[in-house]
């Protein structure tokens, strides 16, 4: 499907907004409290998102935030930590921020069908909270993820905090971050060339590394913000740097995983064959599989 001059238009002034609004907000919203403030801009922006969605009629523009928002906290603490927060373990935890943030847009941008395509998840809620959809689609979708972003991305203030320290995990993190950004990219481009390529809607994707995962981008997600957590560890860190990939695990597993199975389930006649061949994140080569 060719996107539209409006929606490049729009999807271009959504950009420029968030953008714009972020360097206004961090230059001029008072306060000495670093998180305080970043989770300030994040609602903000989040609230602008949404504005954006309602006055189209859209909610389609909310995913390049989720992508887009980590990148901007790693610039945000650049700005906050000046010369003394460019070091080697700075730049290489803020390079796996903006190659995942860069690959997953780029991703949205191939898969976008445009403003008016809708989403099952918002149709399904939609049904489910009637003339409530306005506020709980805000505080279930938008909000939930505002927040669970700003817990994934708050272990980056201590890759800067301790910028000339090394620990043993924080090169196990880098290793895991590129593995999981790997993992993603390859399971994303395999999945978006089997669309393309497939004409049958109700065909399963059983090839590559969904052959043996049923998720693997979920997998690879996982994995980079587990990386990404330990890339930014220190013994002198509070223990909370992990509870945003705890959470978000948590979430992937009993909320993401089960609803698009069941929208899976419901239009892909095989699928539930397929689910019971492959594991929903770990591969398991040998013995039985389960779903």
């Amino acid at each position: 499907m060719r996107l539209t001059s409006a929606d490049k238009k729009v999807l271009f002034f959504q950009y420029l907004s968030v953008i714009v609004s972020f360097l206004l907000l961090n230059t001029y919203i008072p306060g000495s409290d670093p998180f305080s403030k970043l989770f300030l801009i994040f609602a903000f922006l989040i609230i602008l998102v949404y504005i954006f969605g309602y006055r189209f009629g859209t909610h389609t523009l909310f995913s390049p935030l989720w992508y887009l928002l980590p990148l901007l906290a790693a610039c945000y603490w650049f700005y906050n930590f000046g010369q003394k927060g460019v070091t080697l373990k700075t730049l290489i935890a803020t390079s796996l921020v903006a190659v995942w943030s860069i690959g997953m847009t780029i991703n949205w941008l191939r898969n976008w069908q445009g403003l008016y395509k809708p989403d099952f998840r918002h149709e399904q809620l939609a049904r489910q909270t009637g003339k409530w959809y306005v506020l709980m689609s805000f505080l279930l979708i938008y909000l939930t993820f505002m927040i669970m972003t700003f817990l994934l991305v708050s272990p980056l203030y201590y890759a800067f905090m301790f910028a000339d320290s090394w620990h043993w995990l924080n090169w196990l993190g880098i290793g895991l971050g590129l593995l999981g950004i790997i993992i993603e990219i390859i399971a994303d481009n395999q999945l978006y060339r089997f669309v393309i390529k497939q004409h049958n809607p109700i065909a399963v994707m059983r090839f590559g590394l969904w052959r043996h995962i049923a998720h693997p981008n979920y997998l690879g997600d996982l994995l980079f913000w587990l990386g990404l957590a330990l890339t930014a560890y220190h013994e002198l860190a509070d223990y909370w740097i992990f509870i945003g990939i705890i959470i978000y695990a948590l979430f992937v597993r009993l909320i993401s995983i089960p609803v698009m199975r069941t929208h899976l389930l419901s239009n892909k006649p095989g699928y539930d064959i397929y689910i019971k061949s492959t594991w929903p994140l770990f591969p398991k080569f040998f013995g039985k599989k389960r779903s």
